[in-house]
Parts: C-alpha cells; structure tokens; sequence
C-alpha cells in the first residue's frame, strides 16, 4: 500500500513515520490507564514478544523495514533462476 501511493523510494521513509506515530499513540494511551493495568499489559506484551523470538534491545521489540520490491516479476525470476 504505501509503495503504491508514495512511489518505491519514499514507502519505508513513511511506513516507519507511520509506525512512529503509532507507537507514540500508544504511549500516549498508555498512560492515561491506572498504573496497575499499565503495568500488566506493558508485562503481558514482553511476554509476548518473548514468545516470538530472540530479543535484542528494547524489550518490546523492534521494527526492521525490508527492502522495496518495486518489480516483483524480475525479483520472482531472478529468485528461481540460482
């Protein structure tokens, strides 16, 4: 979606702005909760994360944005061609 509408060399600059703002929301939102619920799902969601893998840094993860596959045709050819 994003390549589609902002073009294959401004997608991931905004798809991570768009994370960013998101992550920001839930701060926001995280802390309008009473302490103890804030604390419980805050523990909750690195359980999780945990569960999905091996953790580096921030406890709750961390985003990694691939590269933009602007003509998938020739990178599906080139994938099956070793």
């Amino acid at each position: 979606m994003f390549v589609r509408i902002y073009g294959p060399s401004r997608a991931p600059a905004k798809l991570a702005k768009c994370i960013g703002d998101a992550e920001e929301k839930y701060e926001r939102l995280l802390k309008t909760l009473e302490p103890h619920l804030s604390k419980s799902y805050q523990r909750r969601c690195e359980e999780a994360t945990r569960e999905g893998g091996k953790l580096i840094g921030n406890p709750l993860g961390s985003w990694t944005i691939p590269r933009v596959i602007a003509d998938e045709e020739s990178f599906r050819a080139m994938c099956s061609n070793p």
